[in-house]
């Protein structure tokens, strides 16, 4: 807390600077919209004298800036003193919420004819004018959806997508994955993610044409090397690939 302290003590010199440097900012608001009043009358009086143009430019500028610090100020003093007596029920709080009942106040708007509306004619006149562009029925021209859509797929096309994949399909789809790759993982997958409760998680069209599946134990496992092996029939370990599990499984004259 003494840092705390001692640090705010240094920056209070720096901030007196920077107000003594500024001034009264609203005085300084005001000066500048009179200087800026002045030059512009100056450059209307003499329109093709370049140095009054960059002049009143230069004032323009500094007006700007001067009022975007003065709106920032505003918006400090504003938040301080709501902090300070915003979540109190008093004058202040009352006078917070009839300005924002104000500003969403509509007090006048303008018929179709540039006329202007107020007080209890304006509630109609937004019904008048709903009801003339919403409830009015017109004619419109159909649209040719067949001259939208050029490109279509013909009907054999449209019925491969939704036809059934053969088991021969599969086949070709599980033999196209390299050795080193499981079906259906990712990079980050382990040899866990192919089994479940002890048993292999194979496609349900295997299990139903080859019930050994259902029996086939799961892969030994080393855990140094997180690598999977399996038994052969002739009771030999090789590295485990489902290509190579399929081959000993399947018999030569089954082409599932």
């Amino acid at each position: 807390m003494f840092q705390v302290v001692k640090k705010l003590k240094s920056l209070k010199k720096h901030l007196n600077g920077l107000n003594w440097k500024n001034g009264n900012l609203f005085k300084r608001v005001a000066d500048l919209k009179e200087y800026l009043k002045v030059a512009q009358a100056n450059v209307n009086a003499h329109p093709h004298d370049n140095q009054i143009k960059m002049k009143a430019v230069e004032i323009l500028n500094n007006y700007q800036e001067v009022v975007m610090d003065e709106e920032k100020l505003l918006y400090q003093q504003a938040k301080v003193e709501w902090l300070r007596k915003g979540d109190r029920n008093s004058a202040f709080f009352q006078k917070a919420v009839k300005s924002k009942k104000h500003k969403n106040k509509i007090l006048s708007v303008l018929d179709t004819n540039g006329n202007e509306v107020e007080g209890d004619k304006i509630t109609m006149e937004f019904v008048n004018h709903f009801k003339k562009f919403l409830g009015d029925a017109h004619n419109v021209d159909n649209i040719a959806i067949r001259d939208i859509f050029t490109k279509k797929l013909t009907s054999t096309e449209a019925n491969r997508m939704v036809e059934e994949i053969s088991n021969n399909e599969i086949k070709i789809a599980m033999f196209d994955i390299d050795d080193n790759k499981a079906p259906g993982l990712c990079s980050e997958s382990t040899v866990a993610d192919l089994i479940y409760d002890g048993k292999w998680m194979w496609p349900e069209g295997w299990v139903n044409q080859v019930s050994v599946l259902k029996t086939l134990n799961v892969p030994s496992l080393i855990i140094k090397e997180d690598t999977a092996l399996r038994k052969t029939n002739c009771d030999k370990k090789v590295k485990f690939s489902t290509k190579s599990a399929w081959e000993d499984l399947r018999e030569d004259d089954n082409e599932v």
